[in-house]
């Protein structure tokens, strides 16, 4: 009986250890698509790739609320979308920066962000 125990002990164990972490996952996507940005010496973006690093930062930020990467990739998103010109997205982003994570280390980033954005307007 105390073998079995063992050998159903080891088994949880090594299956514990062996299913995917799904928050783990997502990271190293993440990781992989701003190295390929890095490693871009061209200069040219494709605009593809983009909207699929801003995919993937929103759904980490929506799934893993609490984490302390989010307000990183809340702010790196608001970076994105402003080099798409798009400034209503990117000051969506810096909104949710300042009013949901107010002692976030990216909160005088988003307001500077945000007030560059009033000054181009």
């Amino acid at each position: 009986m105390k073998l079995f125990k063992l050998i159903a002990l080891t088994f949880l164990i090594f299956a514990q250890q062996s299913c995917n972490n799904p928050q783990k996952d997502l990271h190293e996507k993440i990781i992989g698509l701003e190295n390929d940005f890095k490693k871009n010496l061209s200069g040219k973006i494709e605009q593809a790739k983009v909207n699929d690093l801003i995919k993937l930062y929103e759904e980490y930020t929506t799934k893993y609320k609490s984490d302390s990467l989010t307000t990183r990739y809340i702010f790196e998103t608001a970076n994105l979308y402003m080099g798409q010109n798009n400034p209503n997205k990117a000051l969506a982003a810096c909104d949710k920066i300042i009013k949901e994570y107010p002692q976030s280390p990216q909160l005088v980033n988003a307001y500077f962000l945000k007030d560059l954005f009033s000054m181009k307007s």
